[in-house]
């Protein structure tokens, strides 16, 4: 890289890559051009991935006319910076060839470029026409996990045609087996999509959860889950200035 890039947000910009991120990461693998940047992510268990994909129109500078390459970057350094910033202060991510830095009108933090090529994950090729999805409000995904997980570390997401509605089912593994569903009924005079097919498969409380919450906390109103038995998750989320993220999570198997 021969010239420095820089980039300038407020600070719900940095909060989502330091609070997304590292509910499964440390490190994410960072990419640039002069339309987007892209962090990506892979928990220790390979089991989740995620992308988060933040638009140029999302920072109020972007000076990124040479397109950078995967680069590993600690997530710590951006967790940090939030810690005297209001909502409103900008801050810059300033990369050179020697380190990254980010710079707000409070402090400047540093850390050195890892000069050593990162493994870029590839993310799943899925056919998401096979896939029915729902769009859910987050509230009421969170409150309905942080009820299931009373029961079991596993929760089973489904679609119900004839009610219209996205369910969500806990079984206890207690001999007694006490469980309950939580159903989310789609409404057309809400404007929303009643699902289109039937389909339904097991994944970890443990690993949504944590994510639900994230994306409560960073104000993002509802989130699309795609589903098909025997395939992974797909969820993805978008804010009002364009940012996306998209997260994969294998289904739950039974050992």
């Amino acid at each position: 890289m021969d010239t420095q890039i820089t980039v300038t947000g407020e600070k719900p910009v940095w909060s989502r890559i330091a609070n997304i991120g590292q509910v499964f990461n440390e490190e994410a693998t960072l990419a640039m051009d002069n339309e987007k940047m892209k962090l990506v992510g892979v928990d220790g268990s390979h089991v989740a991935m995620w992308e988060l994909e933040i638009p140029s129109e999302a920072f109020n500078e972007y000076d990124s006319d040479t397109e950078l390459g995967d680069q590993t970057v600690p997530l710590d350094i951006f967790q940090k910076s939030l810690k005297i910033m209001k909502p409103k202060d900008l801050q810059s991510l300033i990369i050179s060839e020697e380190e990254y830095k980010l710079v707000n009108a409070q402090q400047e933090l540093w850390v050195g470029l890892d000069k050593n090529k990162p493994v870029s994950p590839r993310t799943p090729d899925l056919d998401k026409s096979q896939f029915t999805s729902v769009v859910i409000p987050t509230d009421w995904l969170v409150n309905a996990l942080v009820a299931a997980k009373e029961y079991t570390r596993e929760v089973l997401f489904s679609t119900d045609t004839a009610i219209q509605a996205f369910c969500l089912t806990a079984i206890s593994g207690n001999g007694g087996r006490p469980g309950t569903t939580m159903k989310y009924t789609l409404l057309e005079e809400r404007g929303e999509k009643p699902p289109e097919g039937n389909e339904a498969q097991k994944f970890s409380i443990t690993h949504v959860l944590p994510l639900i919450r994230k994306l409560k906390a960073e104000k993002c109103r509802e989130v699309k889950l795609s589903i098909k038995a025997g395939m992974p998750l797909l969820l993805t989320a978008r804010w009002d200035d364009g940012t996306r993220l998209a997260f994969f999570l294998a289904p739950w198997i039974q050992n």
